[in-house]
C-alpha cells in the first residue's frame, strides 16, 4: 500500500464511513462574472456614489419601547433618501423602507428599481403603484447602464480635470 492510501485509510477508520454529497461530484456551474460579482448592494454603490452623489448605507436610530433600533439608507443625498432595489420579490418592502427613512431624516422619499430583465414584471408594477399611491418618487434604470457608467467612469474623471 502506498503512502496516500495508507493516510487516506487511517483518516476513513478514524471519522469513520461518510456519504461524501452529490454535488462534489457534479459539474460545476459558471456564471459570467457581472451576475456573481454585481450584487444590489454594489449596483446601490454605483448609483449612489457616481450619479446621485451621495453618501452610501447611511446609518439612522430610532427608539421603539425602550429599545434603540437603526436603519440603513441605501443612499442618501441632500434632499433626498433612496431605497434602492432589485426587480425581485425582495424589494415589494421598498416603498415602507422609503417612508420609514423619510420620516426619519425629513427628506423626500425615492424609490430606483433596477431592472435585470429588460421588461416590467409583477413587482415592478406592484412597486411603482404603491409608491404611487403613497407619493412616493419612483425612478428605473437597467443594471446594464449602472455597470457602464462604472466601467466608464474614469473617462468622465478626465473630463472633469479639463485634460
Amino acid at each position: 500500500m502506498n503512502g496516500i492510501n495508507l493516510l487516506l485509510t487511517f483518516v476513513n477508520e478514524i471519522a469513520g464511513p461518510r456519504r461524501m454529497p452529490a454535488s462534489l461530484f457534479s459539474q460545476p456551474t459558471y456564471q459570467t462574472p457581472e451576475r456573481s460579482t454585481v450584487n444590489e448592494v454594489a449596483l446601490a454603490a454605483v448609483f449612489c456614489a457616481f450619479i446621485a452623489e451621495g453618501e452610501v448605507e447611511t446609518r439612522h436610530g430610532y427608539s421603539a419601547g425602550y429599545d434603540l433600533h437603526f436603519i440603513r439608507v441605501d443612499c442618501e443625498t441632500a434632499s433626498e433618501v433612496i431605497e434602492v432595489g432589485l426587480d425581485k420579490r425582495s424589494s415589494l418592502d421598498s416603498v415602507q423602507q422609503a417612508l420609514f427613512a423619510a420620516e426619519l431624516t425629513g427628506k423626500a422619499p425615492v424609490i430606483l428599481i433596477i431592472d435585470s430583465d429588460g421588461r416590467i414584471g409583477p413587482y415592478e408594477t406592484r412597486i411603482a403603484r404603491a409608491a404611487n399611491r403613497a407619493g412616493v418618487e419612483y425612478r428605473t434604470l437597467t443594471r446594464d447602464f449602472l455597470i457602464r457608467w462604472r466601467m466608464t467612469s474614469w473617462l468622465r474623471s478626465y473630463r472633469q480635470a479639463g485634460l
